[in-house]
């Protein structure tokens, strides 16, 4: 679909037919979410869907989290290209399972399940879902092979295999799968969970082309093509042109000898001109080619560049529902050297590409802060994730993936927000009865980061806390980052706290861990212990509100002689109470800095 065609429908109908197509997402996710097997997808929501056209277009999607966000429909693609490659013909009742991270998909645990959409006999589009898969075989449990060599060794490879051949299950496939992961139970229950999802979207979209008819979907994916395409230009023409440079930095594998490893640098040039907008990796670390901290091209980097854009620029409560649709491609421009740590060759590994995401992320909001710094957020805290593994009296693994919140960047006119993933991850935290209830495992504290915000006009967001014991033997690995760098504030605010993971603290034996390690052996009463990262400020901490000054102390978030010494803001203790006058003394006396972007 060009989107280029002559309009003869009105607005009303293709709005309706693009809602219909949204609910067809809607309703094939939420179907995921309850027939699934595994905490990631029932409770941490680490799942997407997607409908496209026949040429792999675009239609609409539900991403409920971002680092899917626009690359499903490049696993579509890729899925269509190794068909050609194959010499492979579509029929109606096939279904493909795809990961390869240098066809289209986002990293190899991320598995799409690709469903061809058919209405009386001709094929319409495709329908999509994907979801992380907690264990896809792999050198260590979880599939938390972080210290991986190349892509073979992170696990299974599937590359446009047919689950299903016109309607006949291939019961060899799935018992390949079955065969090379740990919990198999629970990753066929995922993946036939998947599979139910997409043909119930299928079958969704065959029933919109029935009601609607061909020319008029086609007429209204066009319009609404063209409207996603029109309202994302008017934003980005609102924004001052020119070239606007930043830098950021993640840990790497901050043990190792090898520099190339460590301090890994991301390079962003954003370019703005009239209504099209460019994003350019140039200068970025080149790609690490033992380690899995690459980001596929396709999958990854395209995906943390639309979080960003959509969440500054298309904001639903400025500008209502902005369907995702190919149509807001049209305005934009992601290039990245090939053998860059943002465009890796095969068959370098990928499959810990989230944290240099969410740097890529960071570094792209801190770019648009010079062109438009009413809307962007100072910087936000890594995500940390740790895999527990062993294996239970009955001989059978167990795997749990726990995501542990971080915090957000505080912006203009808001706070950071505390105890949340952000930008461009955002899944959701596993409730600590379900974790006890699934797993030998127990949670001692989960709370929030007991230290004090980053200070600012408007505060940094505070990370969690967490310590979780092991009952058994077990192993535990982490796919982390945020140790060695903090969030940066913006214009005065300052910067954030790195993250901190350790082993048994407080006991005779402690020891600091780095943010990422992989097997490492857990005895029953071991104990792992994170702080996430707490994230950046945002403006002069002398130029914050006194009085929200003196609400961060009632709540326990910054003490009277941190309100002193940050905010010069005096705080009778006594009456709990401000000191207006004092305040005032202080604050003419001297002025505090920091933190420029």
């Amino acid at each position: 679909m060009t989107g280029r065609e002559q309009e003869t429908i009105d607005p009303i109908t293709a709005q309706v037919i693009g809602g219909r197509f949204y609910s067809a997402c809607l309703e094939a996710g939420r179907k995921l979410q309850r027939m699934s097997f595994s905490s990631i997808i029932r409770e941490s929501e680490d799942y997407g869907v997607v409908l496209t056209d026949a040429e792999g277009h675009q239609l609409t999607e539900i991403s409920t989290t971002p680092l899917m966000m626009g690359c499903l429909v490049f696993c579509v693609r890729g899925v269509m290209k190794l068909v050609k490659e194959l010499g492979d013909t579509i029929y109606e009742g096939d279904v493909w399972i795809h990961n390869d991270a240098y066809y289209g998909a986002s990293h190899s645990p991320d598995i799409a399940i690709v469903t061809p959409a058919f209405h009386r006999g001709e094929l319409i589009g495709f329908a999509v879902t994907q979801a992380h898969a907690i264990d896809t075989g792999g050198s260590k449990p979880g599939s938390s092979s972080i210290d991986a060599v190349d892509t073979y060794a992170e696990g299974l490879r599937l590359r446009a295999i047919k689950v299903y051949e016109k309607g006949k299950r291939n019961e060899w496939v799935w018992r390949y799968i079955r065969d090379n992961v740990r919990v198999p139970d629970m990753i066929i229950g995922d993946l036939e969970a998947q599979v139910a999802a997409a043909n119930l979207a299928a079958e969704r979209y065959a029933q919109i082309m029935e009601e609607f008819g061909k020319e008029n979907v086609a007429q209204a994916t066009a319009w609404l093509a063209d409207y996603s395409e029109r309202m994302l230009r008017e934003a980005i023409a609102r924004l001052p042109d020119g070239v606007y440079c930043a830098e950021g930095f993640c840990d790497g594998y901050p043990a190792e000898d090898d520099p190339l490893k460590k301090n890994i640098k991301i390079a962003v040039t954003l370019t703005i001109s009239g209504s099209e907008l460019s994003v350019d990796l140039t200068g970025s670390a080149a790609q690490v080619p033992d380690r899995c901290i690459n980001m596929p091209f396709e999958g990854t980097v395209h995906t943390c560049v639309m979080t960003v854009v959509r969440s500054l620029l298309l904001d639903e409560a400025i500008h209502g529902f902005i369907p995702q649709n190919d149509g807001i491609w049209r305005a934009i421009k992601v290039t990245a050297p090939l053998g860059s740590i943002a465009n890796p060759t095969f068959p370098t590994a990928t499959i810990a590409r989230f944290q240099t995401g969410q740097c890529l992320a960071n570094t792209l909001m801190k770019a648009f802060s010079q062109a438009a710094p009413e809307l962007a957020c100072a910087g936000c805290a890594h995500l940390c994730a740790f895999i527990y593994a062993g294996v239970a009296p009955t001989g059978s693994h167990w795997v749990f993936f726990d995501l542990l919140d971080s915090s957000h960047g505080a912006m203009d006119g808001m706070d950071g927000y505390d105890a949340v993933d952000s930008l461009y991850i955002n899944t959701r935290n596993v409730p600590i009865e379900d974790i006890e209830s699934h797993y030998p495992v127990r949670v001692l504290e989960s709370q929030l980061r007991l230290d004090e915000p980053a200070p600012g006009k408007f505060r940094g967001g505070l990370g969690t806390q967490r310590a979780l014991q092991h009952l058994g033997h077990g192993w535990c690995s982490a796919e982390s980052d945020g140790t060695v760098h903090a969030p940066w504030g913006l214009f005065g605010g300052s910067a954030g706290r790195v993250a901190e993971i350790s082993i048994n603290p407080g006991s005779v034996n402690p020891r600091r861990l780095d943010s990422k390690f992989t097997g490492l052996a857990m005895k029953p009463g071991d104990v792992l212990y994170c702080r996430t990262g707490s994230s950046g400020a945002y403006g002069d901490p002398l130029e914050r509100d006194p009085q929200k000054v003196l609400s961060d102390y009632l709540d326990d978030l910054i003490s009277a002689e941190s309100a002193r010494r940050d905010y010069k803001v005096v705080i009778d203790v006594q009456h709990k109470a401000l000191d207006l006058a004092a305040t005032h003394r202080l604050r003419a006396e001297r002025h505090v800095g920091g933190g420029q972007p």
